[in-house]
């Protein structure tokens, strides 16, 4: 553990008495000129005596400032009742999550409150970090975050081994809240267990550091080293963000104005990196208060397709590390880019990119056909490049689906199923029940495409559901399906055919069924469903004629 300095006045109040000294004594005669003497003429480089006394007194007011503010630290240190690092640290909450007793968590709210409103300048918080006191040190870790400047985490990284107990916590009583009451569980915590977190917020929010368990030393230098001459990242601006979304989504209100003042400090970024940094981070907790996504799509838009095709070919132009692909945690982050973009593939390209999305995916699978990489195993190659060329979407999306075969990927093929029936339905409808009838039941795979393509239009819609009911594996469709279909059926018909309360009943009762005892005891209840599921079944043929499409149609 580094020294802890124990002095009777930390060198942040002997800094501030010194120069409240020397201040006044080196301004005095520069302010007496200026009230004895007229103006003289000022020659190029070189101040005046009143604007050398001006920014003296400004430098004095400053130092003023800082000595307040250390005052009313102080005093707020001994008021604080407890802290909670990780809310306000990661999310910027200034009241108790944890705390049940409401007089102590209304003094926490207070004195936070009071906390984050003081100005003081971050070296006089990097000063504080010796204070004898070791409340005082961790209340300086946590302002120093507050300030949202990267440049004091090696200061901060000095009292990672600092053992010395500071506030107490509360922990893990919002699990107790449906009952009556449960008296807040108290645990001890070390100004080295706050440093910990205040490292934590920035290495985590890292692509290339987010995986690791800890942030000792080690890994802090080596987070450092890679970030340490950077003048700006996507990750700081991510713990930016998040403390001022206080981690809410979507935003409140109250704090859509933090957000707007992150939104202002990206618009900063010279050059492309303004694009890449607001496409990274949308999708993060207040990304809906940063930038919208018409917004998001004229910055792409603006960065042009063969840009967008190098990004999407892991070739991202800029030297951001946090943006540039690569390490074990970036490919999350890569993934939510690469998808905003091929998910609005038909704003960014011309159908003459279609192989070049093709010719993307391929970089990310072996010779083999595997994937390589999970993160960007997805269906939206094909569906992208399928939407540049709808004409030959049938032969981009059927061979697809068969890149797409795992025991895991039931979603991926219902992407494709969904894609194939919008672009080529009319000559897939065979394909498409056929798909239907082979996907497992249990995945609630085949009531998802039924809601989705139910919602996107209708004579197409009847003639899938017609089809589908035809066929003989009606007989055995799941439930889900089976009432997905029902609901949509009763809209065209002139009576329900089964009515919406005979479909609450049977849920109701199928509940009973599953309430965690053996299916032997209810030998005959089942079978009673089955024989209901059954009958719902013939009903919905016998139905077909009212709704089906005439063949010609």
């Amino acid at each position: 553990m580094r020294e802890i300095v124990t002095v009777a006045r930390t060198r942040a109040h002997q800094r501030i008495m010194l120069a409240l000294t020397l201040g006044a004594l080196a301004i005095l005669p520069a302010l007496l000129a200026g009230c004895q003497q007229p103006p003289q003429p000022v020659e190029p480089e070189q101040a005046s005596p009143q604007s050398a006394a001006v920014n003296q007194a400004s430098q004095l007011s400053a130092v003023s400032d800082d000595a307040a503010a250390v005052a009313a630290i102080e005093r707020i240190a001994g008021e604080l009742p407890m802290f909670e690092p990780r809310q306000f640290i990661y999310y910027g909450r200034t009241r108790s999550w944890d705390c049940r007793e409401e007089d102590i968590s209304a003094q926490y709210t207070r004195c936070m409150t009071e906390l984050v409103s003081l100005d003081i300048s971050i070296d006089a918080l990097i000063d504080l970090l010796e204070h004898d006191d070791p409340k005082m040190r961790t209340l300086a870790i946590a302002l120093l975050i507050d300030k949202g400047d990267p440049s004091a985490l090696p200061h901060i990284a000095e009292l990672l081994d600092d053992d010395a107990p500071t506030y107490r916590i509360a922990e893990g009583t919002r699990e107790a809240w449906p009952r009556p009451y449960v008296p807040t569980v108290w645990a001890e915590q070390t100004v080295g267990d706050v440093a910990e977190v205040a490292l934590a917020v920035y290495c985590r929010q890292s692509p290339r550091f987010s995986s690791r368990d800890r942030t000792d030393r080690s890994s802090f230098d080596a987070y450092w080293a890679t970030y340490k001459d950077l003048p700006y990242c996507a990750s700081w601006f991510a713990v930016k963000l998040m403390r001022a979304s206080r981690g809410t989504s979507p935003t409140q209100d109250e704090w859509a104005a933090d957000i707007r003042r992150v939104r202002e400090q990206i618009d900063a970024i010279p050059g492309d990196d303004r694009a890449w940094t607001l496409l990274w981070l949308y999708g993060e907790a207040g990304s809906d208060a940063l930038v919208s996504e018409a917004e998001l799509i004229e910055m792409c838009q603006q960065l042009g397709p063969e840009k967008l095709l190098a990004m999407l070919r892991n070739e991202i132009p800029s030297d951001d590390p946090d943006i540039q692909p690569g390490g074990s945690g970036t490919s999350w982050w890569y993934r939510r880019m690469s998808l905003f973009v091929l998910q609005r593939a038909e704003q960014l390209f011309d159908p003459s990119h279609a192989q070049a999305l093709l010719a993307c995916e391929q970089l990310y699978r072996s010779e083999t056909g595997e994937w390589v990489g999970p993160g960007l195993k997805t269906p939206y190659w094909a569906i992208a490049a399928a939407r540049l060329q709808p004409d030959d979407a049938a032969d981009i999306l059927l061979p697809a689906m068969g890149r797409f075969q795992g025991r895991f990927d039931d979603e991926e093929r219902m992407q494709l199923a969904v894609t194939i029936w919008e672009l080529a339905g009319e000559s897939q409808l065979d394909f498409l029940t056929e798909w239907f009838y082979n996907e497992a039941p249990e995945d609630g795979t085949r009531a998802k495409f039924l809601q989705n393509i139910m919602s996107r239009g209708d004579p197409l819609a009847r003639r899938t559901i017609a089809g589908i009911v035809s066929d003989p594996g009606i007989d055995s469709v799941d439930v889900d399906a089976l009432v997905t279909i029902l609901r949509r059926v009763n809209g065209w018909t002139d009576a329900p055919v089964v009515s919406a309360m005979e479909m609450r009943t049977l849920k109701q009762r199928m509940n009973e069924l599953s309430m965690g005892r053996r299916n032997s005891e209810y030998t005959e209840e089942t079978a009673e469903v089955y024989r209901t599921l059954d009958d719902w079944r013939a009903r919905l043929r016998v139905s077909l004629p009212q709704w089906a499409p005439a063949e010609d149609e």
